[in-house]
């Protein structure tokens, strides 16, 4: 249930234009996940950090490929941040503003899932009459 970095490196090569075989673009993708997990780590309050990956070859093992979207919507934001641009130049000017509001609403589904999935099982939470869990 690890999220493969991949099929992500993969669609942002296609998106950005690069190719896979891009060692700048691999490079940049690697930092963008691990800010974008970092950045999840912290909305999800998890007390042990997601895990960094050092390769477009490596996995998350504490996200499930389920996030993929999540994870994608993430790096695309970090690497638009950091001057990655798609090749479509009618898009170029418009990935500018969305990846941020993207990322925005990405990180709230993110949480919002991760609570859903923990009242599904759990007694002591909000809509039992107890507290809220998370």
């Amino acid at each position: 249930m690890a999220l493969a970095i991949r099929p992500l490196y993969e669609d942002i090569a296609q998106m950005y234009g690069s190719g896979v075989g891009s060692d700048k673009l691999a490079a940049a993708t690697v930092r963008a996940v691990n800010y974008t997990v970092d950045e999840l780590s912290i909305v999800e309050d998890r007390a042990s950090k997601h895990a960094h990956v050092t390769t477009v070859e490596g996995s998350v093992s504490t996200i499930s490929d389920n996030y993929s979207h999540i994870v994608l919507t993430g790096v695309r934001f970090w690497l638009t941040r950091n001057g990655f641009i798609p090749i479509d130049p009618r898009v170029a000017a418009a990935v500018l503003k969305d990846t941020k509001d993207e990322w925005e609403d990405a990180k709230g589904l993110y949480v919002m899932d991760l609570v859903n999935i923990e009242q599904s099982t759990e007694t002591n939470d909000i809509t039992q009459q107890g507290y809220v869990t998370k």
